[in-house]
């Protein structure tokens, strides 16, 4: 009866501390799977003017890539309950492949505007110099950061 006592208490211990020290890294709970820029990315000479320039854009693509994001998962699990259903109409499941495909593409070319438009903020040799850091999937999660296997 002792042992599962101090066992639970451990364990209840263990959770405690857990939690706090997820409270109190970077981004709170979210952890290395942040969407938003960790600190020290960014090249510590840019101008005041230039960050908030970089900021606004940001959160300008931030937007629009949520929302081709929020798309490719409902279509998503809708693919995956087409391929999952007892009948799967094999022209339905193209189609709908088609239009992630399509959506995917569509992410990549923002993603590739957003690079394009720090980089004329910033300049050659600042765009270089901006530090790697985690970026916005953390290390260790494969490219795509921590958001399933789907990659979204």
């Amino acid at each position: 009866m002792k042992k599962t006592v101090l066992m639970m208490s451990i364990a209840a211990l263990v959770i405690v501390v857990g939690v706090q020290i997820a409270a109190a890294a970077p981004g709170g709970f979210r952890g290395f799977a942040s969407l938003q820029p960790q600190q020290g990315v960014w090249n510590p000479e840019l101008t005041q003017e230039q960050r908030a320039k970089l900021l606004e854009i940001h959160e300008q693509y931030y937007k629009e890539l949520n929302k081709i994001r929020a798309q490719l998962i409902d279509k998503t699990y809708e693919l995956k309950k087409l391929y999952l259903s007892e009948n799967p109409d094999k022209n339905k499941i193209n189609a709908l492949y088609d239009e992630v495909s399509a959506l995917r593409a569509k992410f990549y070319n923002i993603k590739l505007q957003q690079r394009d438009a720090v980089a004329e903020i910033m300049g050659v040799e600042q765009y270089l110099l901006r530090g790697y850091g985690f970026g916005y999937g953390g290390p260790g999660f494969g490219r795509m950061g921590f958001r399933g296997c789907w990659g979204y």
